[in-house]
Formats: structure tokens, sequence, C-alpha cells
């Protein structure tokens, strides 16, 4: 059966030390390192201390840097796609030291962020594409890249389907968060051509931008069946991605049944510890059912 972890954002502190103190506490053994903890500087030290009983993996802007940037992929700005593609390397290279499968990385945006309009929905819907195919083109070229490296590293290299918030106004062929909707993902990894490449599908993700943007998210998530190589798993209301908890009546439910061997990554935020557990218990009920 797939392994179950929780995202480092389902727990309620914000400080590394203090979620691993908890997994201690909870008996959690399955961690994905995330974005949503403060840089320390002895950041890692938990990580090392608990290897030989815990099992992690690296996602996206972890570990995070001591100043913040916007990480992405498909930047047209020189100096934010240098760091963005040196966070990621280094990432790599700590998730091969962790003895990771992967790691995986949020897919790249053709608009021009700052990092507090992370998550902000009403920034969001103020900014303009700036040039859509320019910024696809950087993005496959930023993964040609790091699929080598990760190949060298002997580890895959994992894109995240992006999120198109209710209220967002764009062309939907050419959104300004890439790999939003099922055609894109098909032309990026065309466009790729490299077998490490796959596909970390946020069900969430998929659920706002399909409302967004026009299309049957469970057909997106069918369509991507041959990329899938892991699953980021909360659930929300169609308009907002804000990581609410799932039932085992969830939409996404009995497609997760074909997935035997994929990695399962709980993403729902700032949950207790009873909560925690009641989120892995649902899990493990959706995964055997007709198995």
């Amino acid at each position: 059966m797939s392994q179950v972890y929780l995202s480092t954002g389902a727990f309620l502190s914000r400080t590394l030390a203090e979620v691993l103190a908890e997994c201690d506490a909870q008996g959690i053994r399955h961690v994905e390192l995330s974005s949503g903890v403060r840089w320390d500087e002895g950041l890692l030290d938990g990580v090392w201390q608990r290897q030989d009983r815990m099992n992690y993996l690296v996602h996206n802007y972890f570990p995070p840097p001591r100043k913040a940037f916007v990480l992405n992929l498909a930047s047209s700005d020189p100096a934010q796609l240098t760091a963005s593609r040196e966070h990621c390397r280094a990432a790599i290279d700590l998730a091969a030291e962790l003895g990771n499968p992967f790691y995986s990385v949020h897919s790249g945006f053709a608009v021009t962020l700052q990092p507090e309009m992370l998550g902000n929905i009403e920034a969001q819907r103020r900014l303009r594409v700036y040039d859509y195919d320019a910024a696809f083109r950087t993005f496959v070229e930023s993964l040609s890249e790091l699929c080598r490296y990760a190949e060298s590293r002997g580890l895959r290299f994992l894109i995240e389907n992006n999120v198109i918030a209710h209220g967002i106004e764009c062309d939907p062929m050419r959104p300004p968060f890439l790999m939003a909707r099922p055609e894109e993902l098909e032309s990026l990894f065309a466009a790729v051509g490299h077998p490490g490449l796959g596909l970390l599908f946020d069900v969430a993700h998929a659920k706002v931008s399909a409302r967004t943007l026009g299309f049957d998210p469970l057909e997106f998530l069918e369509g991507a069946s041959h990329l899938i190589a892991a699953f980021h798993l909360s659930d929300n209301d169609g308009r907002i991605d804000n990581n609410q908890p799932f039932s085992k009546d969830a939409w996404f439910a009995p497609a997760l049944r074909r997935f035997p061997d994929v990695p399962m990554i709980i993403e729902v935020y700032r949950m207790q510890a009873k909560a925690m557990h009641e989120q892995i218990a649902v899990l493990h009920e959706i995964l055997a059912i007709g198995s």
C-alpha cells in the first residue's frame, strides 16, 4: 500500500524542531519537508538526528532560505530564475542525502510575484500575464536542466499542477500560473522529453482550477494518471485552495485506489494531533476499499 505522509504544513508550529518533536510525540514517521517552516541556523539538525526512524520527502521551498524570495522556474527576471534553479539543485542534493525517490516543486508563473503576494488572492487578481510563451519556454529549459541534475543524483524530478483561484480573470488556455490545466501538462512533458520528469498531482489545485477554467477535475486526474508519481491531498469548496480536511467520499477518493504504490501526502493545514490521526485513518480507509 502507498506510504502516507504528512506535510509540515499540517502541524500547528512553524518551527521545524517543534514539528519534529510533535512527530515523536504522536508516532508520526512519514513527513514531507515543505513550505511554511521558518529558517533558522540549525534547521536540519533535527532531521539528521531522526534519520534512522523517520522517512522524509523534500518539497518546493524547503529548505527555506535566510532571505525570502519567490521560487519561479519560469521567471523572466534573471536573478530570480538563477536563485530558483540554485534552490532546486540544493533541494535535490538534500533529497538525495535523505534517500528520497524524488524532489517535487511548484510549476512556474507567467506573472511577477513578490513573497507577500503568495496566497494573497486579492493581489493575484490584479496580476497580468507578461508573456505566456516565454514563460513556458523558460520553464521547459529549467526542467530540462533540473531533470538531468536530479538523474545524476539518482532522483526523479516532479512538478505540481498549479491552481487558478475563482475570480482571477485570464485566458483559460494561457493561465498566469502554468500547468493548471490538462493540455499544458501534455505539452510540457512532450517538450521536456525526460523520463525522470513526473507529476505531483494536487487534487485541491485541480478542483479549484477546474471550476475557474472550465474542465472536469476527475478527467484531468485520469488523463494525467500515466504521469503521476505522488499526490497532495486536501479539499475545498472549489473556489479557493484553503487546504481543508477531506472525507472518504471526496471526489478523488475512488481514483486513489488505482495508485497502490504512489506516495500520498496529506496537505490539510494547521491540525491538532487528533485531526491529523483522523485524516490518516480516512486515507487508509479510502485506500483499503476494494483492495
